[in-house]
């Protein structure tokens, strides 16, 4: 699932089926990669991603991408 805040600046994919309220246990931030932007990914309890946030999205993704949020 891909959602897109417009007014915050802010999408995230979640690639977990099911998400649960404190799925997310550890975070990495992942800085000047794109300038202006942020990505955070999400790991679950058992190491494996279940999602990623960008700040600053629409400095780091394509226009048709973001449109096409939920």
């Amino acid at each position: 699932m891909f959602k897109y805040d417009r007014e915050a600046n802010a999408a995230y994919v979640s690639l977990a089926v099911h998400k649960i309220e404190g799925m997310a246990v550890r975070q990495v931030v992942l800085e000047d990669l794109v300038p202006g932007a942020e990505v955070i990914v999400d790991f679950d309890p058992d190491g494996k991603i279940c999602g990623i946030e960008f700040l600053g999205a629409s400095n780091c993704l394509r226009d048709d991408i973001l449109a096409s949020s939920e």
